[in-house]
């Protein structure tokens, strides 16, 4: 469990190389020890790596069977962000319908579940895509409440994320960067 909360900070803090160095050391502990559910969430992180590279059709194949395994142990724990990841990886690889249903569905799930460690970064992966299908009111209104639920959450990565985004789409809509939410400190 450890390996694999390891893993998973170095996917959202480190590069994706790093990344990858963790995920092998969880992948051979889970398999050695047949740790089904480990082995689906490797996969799953290796795929994102993969794709957060540039491979994306290695890295969106790894995405999709290690989250199917991942359902398969049938827990909900952790899904809305896989699906939230699988939605930024498919962004990127610029399949943005795909990404759009895979975001709306993390939201349902987190909706349902109530897993709402990860709102703020759902509600900016949504923005991100919502900009790429050029609907930039939406993404930033996506933005603005990915503001909002990060700085309620005291989750300053996420705030720093979305007010990064959404002074990228001010940016490049020619507002001024005055008025700009800044990051807050605690």
């Amino acid at each position: 469990h450890a390996l694999c909360g390891r893993a998973f900070v170095t996917v959202m803090l480190g590069t994706p190389v790093d990344a990858l160095r963790e995920i092998d050391t969880l992948e051979v502990v889970a398999v050695d020890n047949g740790i089904a559910y480990y082995e689906a969430v490797a996969s799953f992180l290796r795929g994102w790596c993969l794709a957060a590279q540039g491979h994306f059709e290695p890295g969106l194949s790894l995405i999709a069977s290690g989250l199917a395994a991942y359902r398969a142990a049938g827990t909900l724990l952790y899904v809305s962000g896989f699906l939230r990841m699988s939605a930024e990886a498919h962004a990127w690889a610029g399949r943005t319908a795909e990404a759009l249903v895979l975001v709306k569905e993390a939201l349902a799930v987190m909706d349902s579940t109530w897993q709402c460690w990860d709102a703020a970064e759902i509600h900016r992966v949504h923005g991100t895509i919502l900009r790429a299908m050029h609907e930039d009111a939406a993404a930033e209104e996506a933005f603005r409440h990915s503001l909002d639920i990060s700085r309620g959450q005291g989750a300053m990565l996420w705030e720093l994320r979305a007010t990064r985004d959404l002074a990228a789409l001010l940016t490049a809509r020619g507002a001024s960067a005055q008025g700009m939410p800044l990051p807050q400190r605690p």
